[in-house]
C-alpha cells in the first residue's frame, strides 16, 4: 500500500513539473517566434538568396543520364551540386575509354564531383573520405558561375568507339538515351523540348577527319550511312558538334555549360 502511494505521489510531482516545463516552453516559443518576426529578422528574409546552377540528374541508369546544368571544360564534365550524394556513381555516367586495346589519355580525368559545402568543422573529417571535391559557394561561382551556355537540349555521346556501326550507334545507345529521356518527361509531366544538337565529342565525322582516321576509332560514321540518315530523319536540321568542334572548345580553356540552366541533355 505504501509503495502504491509514494508512486501516485511522484506521478502528481511529475504532473506539476510536467505542467510548469510546458509553460515555460510556451513561453520561450512564443518570444523565438516574436524575435522571428521582428524587422532585422524581416528584412534578412526578403533579400534574395544567391542561386547557382547547380547539376541535376533528372534520370539516370547505367550508361544513360538526363543532366542538368552539366558543365565542361578542356575534356571533363563537372558535376557541381551541393548534394554529392544525389550523383551517381562517376563510372555510369563517364568513360576513359571503351577501347581496351588502346591506353587512356595521359592526366585527362574524365569527370569530377565538386561539392559546394563548408570546411570541415572537425580534423578527423578528411577531404579523401568525402563525396567530391570541396569548393566554397564563391569559388563555384567564380569558377562555373560565367560558363558559356551551348544552346541545348543535346544527346552528347562520350564514348570514342562503338558508333561506327548503327547496331551500336542506333540499337544501343540512342534507343537506350531516347528511352531515359522519355522516362524523365513521363515521370515528370514535363513537356520534352526539341534536341538541338547530336555531340560526338570524341569522334570526328568522316568528311572532316584525319587522312589516317580508321574506321570506327575515329569517326563516327558507319559504312551504309545509317547513323547520319538516322539522325537527319528523326531530327531534321540537328547541329552536329563533332570531336573538332569540341577541340576548338577545349583549346580556349573556357567553362562550359552543356545544355544551359533551363534544357538538360542526355549523355551516354
Amino acid at each position: 500500500m505504501l509503495s502504491l502511494i509514494l508512486h501516485w505521489r511522484y506521478r502528481l510531482l511529475g504532473v506539476l513539473i510536467t505542467a510548469l516545463l510546458t509553460l515555460t516552453l510556451y513561453q520561450f516559443a512564443n518570444r523565438e517566434v516574436f524575435l522571428l518576426s521582428s524587422p532585422v529578422a524581416q528584412q534578412h528574409h526578403e533579400q534574395r538568396p544567391r542561386v547557382f546552377p547547380t547539376t541535376d540528374f533528372l534520370a539516370h541508369a547505367p550508361g544513360f543520364s538526363v543532366i542538368q546544368n552539366l558543365f565542361w571544360r578542356n575534356g571533363t564534365f563537372y558535376f557541381v551540386t551541393d548534394q554529392p550524394w544525389h550523383i551517381p556513381p562517376v563510372t555510369q555516367v563517364v568513360s576513359l575509354s571503351t577501347d581496351r586495346t588502346r591506353k587512356f589519355e595521359a592526366g585527362r580525368v574524365a569527370a569530377k564531383i565538386k561539392a559546394i559545402r563548408l570546411p570541415p568543422v572537425s580534423p578527423e573529417v578528411k577531404e579523401q573520405n568525402q563525396i567530391g571535391e570541396t569548393i566554397s559557394l564563391e569559388d563555384a561561382e567564380r569558377e562555373f558561375g560565367a560558363a558559356e551556355v551551348i544552346e541545348g537540349p543535346m544527346i552528347i555521346n562520350n564514348d570514342d568507339n562503338f558508333t561506327a556501326h548503327y547496331y551500336h550507334w542506333i540499337g544501343e545507345m540512342f534507343l537506350g538515351a531516347w528511352r531515359v529521356w522519355n522516362h524523365y518527361g513521363w515521370r515528370t509531366g514535363a513537356k520534352l523540348p526539341e534536341i538541338k544538337r547530336i555531340a560526338y565529342m570524341k569522334q570526328y565525322s568522316k568528311d572532316e577527319a584525319p587522312p589516317d582516321a580508321k574506321l570506327g576509332q575515329d569517326y563516327f560514321n558507319d559504312k551504309p550511312g545509317a547513323n547520319v540518315w538516322f539522325i537527319d530523319k528523326f531530327f531534321p536540321g540537328i547541329q552536329w558538334d563533332t570531336k573538332s568542334t569540341w577541340d576548338e572548345r577545349a583549346a580556349t580553356n573556357k567553362t562550359t555549360t552543356a545544355a544551359g540552366h533551363s534544357s538538360p541533355s542526355p549523355l551516354v
